[in-house]
């Protein structure tokens, strides 16, 4: 079965901690599992401790150590229940600044 690979994988800084970031993960992973691909594998960098946390806490596991990065998987993607609309996430650009970049 082909994985899918997330890529460069990021929030600006002042809106980490909201949400966001699991919010990015839940659609791949939903997108992931509506054309039939069951495993998602991304790097993250070793200093990066904040990112692998928030991987660890959406059951991401180490799959490789590859020297100053680790190979993170996650396999059997579950949805969560609470995602939102994308109405919802043009409002919320709507009401931030990152709507006009």
């Amino acid at each position: 079965m082909t994985p899918c690979c997330l890529d460069d994988l990021s929030v600006t800084e002042r809106y980490r901690n909201i949400g966001i970031g699991s919010a990015l993960i839940q659609e791949a992973e939903a997108y992931a599992q509506e054309i039939g691909i069951q495993h998602i594998l991304f790097h993250v960098e070793k200093s990066n401790t904040e990112a692998f946390r928030l991987y660890e806490r959406l059951g991401y596991k180490i799959f490789r150590d590859d020297g100053n990065r680790y190979m993170m998987k996650k396999d059997r993607i579950r949805i969560a229940e609470e995602r939102i609309t994308a109405e919802e996430y043009v409002d919320f650009l709507k009401r931030t600044d990152l709507g006009s970049q």
